[in-house]
């Protein structure tokens, strides 16, 4: 469903991703976990458009989607959700919510988004006349990823969903995403919960300093000491010994 080859991008003069190569494979839950600052989220933005590509390839659904901007990619179903959520604060839940139904494919399933999304989080629906500032963190997650759906993702790019929240919120959260994937939406997830995580991934890659040092099967990959070490930001010399499956 989605493929990178050898991607770079750049923040300004700074070389951010370095020959990234990766799949998701439609139905998939994929985890990219690895050290603060390494380009996890910026791998994200750049999928989605908001970062642009100076070399490789980007393809979803076997179409080139290079420096194709935000509004392009969320029309071809992929939608990405941010860590800072960026929602409307002083509108309503379910002002919000049409808001990520804006674009013309998604415009007219609107009210079927909207059947969806209360079904997935019930707490949306008894607060969709609330306003956004008077919500709480868990609440706030669900509604951006709710808005997310509205777009009519078949696959979403979700960047810490856990950030902030309590542990008894996450896992609510989680389990959420949990649904959404059965639901046959395709997840790359970008999570530092990799126990958390894992529990419901397919299969996981390792970034390290802009480069995809490992990937493998969710099993083989939580066994693996050395993803382990790696993640908590202990012998990552060791990383680069890795292969990527």
């Amino acid at each position: 469903m989605l493929q990178l080859e050898k991607v770079n991008a750049y923040y300004d003069e700074f070389h951010v991703l370095k020959d990234v190569s990766l799949s998701v494979k439609e139905g998939q839950l994929v985890l990219l976990v690895g050290p603060n600052g390494h380009g996890k989220s910026t791998l994200l933005k750049t999928i989605a458009g908001l970062i642009r590509t100076t070399s490789g390839s980007i393809k979803f659904r076997d179409k080139n989607i290079n420096n194709l901007p935000v509004d392009k990619t969320v029309e071809m179903g992929l939608t990405y959700i941010s860590e800072e959520r960026n929602l409307f604060v002083e509108m309503t839940v379910l002002e919000n919510l049409k808001l990520g139904a804006y674009n013309c494919f998604a415009w007219p399933k609107m009210n079927h988004s909207l059947e969806l999304v209360f079904k997935l989080f019930p707490r949306l629906s008894e607060r969709k006349a609330q306003i956004v500032s008077t919500l709480s963190g868990g609440e706030l997650r669900m509604l951006a990823i709710g808005r997310g759906l509205m777009s009519g993702a078949s696959f979403l790019a979700i960047d810490e969903p856990s950030l902030g929240l309590s542990p008894l919120l996450t896992n609510e959260v989680f389990k959420k995403i949990k649904d959404i994937n059965e639901k046959n939406i395709t997840i790359l997830l970008v999570e530092q919960n990799i126990k958390l995580a894992g529990s419901i991934a397919n299969h996981i890659y390792l970034m390290e300093d802009g480069r995809i040092t490992y990937g493998d099967t969710t099993k083989k990959a939580m066994n693996n000491p050395i993803i382990k070490a790696a993640y908590l930001g202990k012998n990552r010399g060791a990383v680069h010994d890795l292969s990527v499956n």
